[in-house]
């Protein structure tokens, strides 16, 4: 990928984008689907709401370190996750709203971006 940015200039450069964060955004779909799925659904004794914990914990994290990335990790997620909520007419996943779950992916992209405009 880095050599079809270098040979097709600008060009390749946002070709190159594109592709890393549109394969980001699914790998960030899945990784939040799950995370946030756990955090919700598991009650606080069980070891496994402490993956959703982790999560949380990871997330805020790489907001303070990559805030743009995240930013637009999470947006294009979103975007993901509504464009497949209304192909498939998901109601919800598991006992949690599918709306619910589409929409806090948008919280860690307006937070990062909040946070990486104070930064500039």
């Amino acid at each position: 990928m880095e050599g079809t940015s270098q040979s097709f200039g600008e060009l390749g450069w946002w070709l190159y984008r594109l592709m890393y964060y549109s394969i980001g955004g699914m790998g960030i779909f899945i990784l939040h689907i799950v995370g946030f799925y756990v955090l919700l659904t598991q009650p606080v004794e069980e070891s496994v709401w402490m993956a959703g914990g982790g999560y949380v914990v990871l997330l805020t994290i790489a907001v303070g370190l990559y805030p743009e990335s995240i930013a637009v990790l999470y947006g294009v997620a979103g975007i993901i996750m509504a464009a497949i909520m209304q192909i498939v007419a998901v109601n919800e996943i598991g006992t949690i709203s599918a709306n619910i779950i589409v929409l806090s992916t948008w919280l860690p992209a307006l937070l990062a971006c909040g946070w990486w405009w104070r930064q500039r």
